[in-house]
């Protein structure tokens, strides 16, 4: 899991920069609902509140910084526990259920991928090239 998360780390770092130097809208939308969504995550797994919401807009100079926290706070989380720990939590509509740890960051790593994949598709249509982020170039540690 914790390369995982490494992954998803550094791909994010990948696309902050790429949306630094060629800034759009949307791109700028999804990112910020990344990394809302993983801090979000870490919260409902420590039974905290979140402090932001999941299309909360953020400043782009944020951006780094929370990507760390982030990636700091879930290796955290991960160290030392089962992660076949079930836990109970509300959605945003309020409702509850209950997962595994371990599939919840699942769920982060591969819901960045997904809105990763949307700025791809944004930016190429804007005539731009993403970076290249497939997760067997960084096992291969090729980036």
């Amino acid at each position: 899991m914790d390369k995982l998360l490494k992954y998803n780390y550094l791909t994010n770092k990948k696309y902050i920069n790429f949306l630094l130097e060629h800034p759009f809208d949307e791109g700028y939308t999804l990112l910020s609902h990344i990394l809302n969504a993983q801090h979000i995550w870490n919260e409902r797994i420590v039974s905290k509140v979140p402090e932001i919401s999941p299309w909360q807009v953020l400043e782009p100079s944020t951006w780094e910084s929370i990507n760390t926290t982030n990636y700091n706070q879930s290796m955290d989380i991960i160290v030392g526990v089962d992660l076949s720990k079930v836990i109970s939590y509300t959605n945003s509509q309020n409702a509850l259920f209950t997962n595994s740890i371990k599939d919840i960051m699942h769920h982060v790593v591969n819901h960045s991928s997904y809105h990763r994949g949307q700025i791809a598709s944004k930016a190429t249509q804007l005539g731009l090239k993403p970076p290249a982020t497939d997760y067997i170039l960084f096992a291969r540690s090729d980036w």
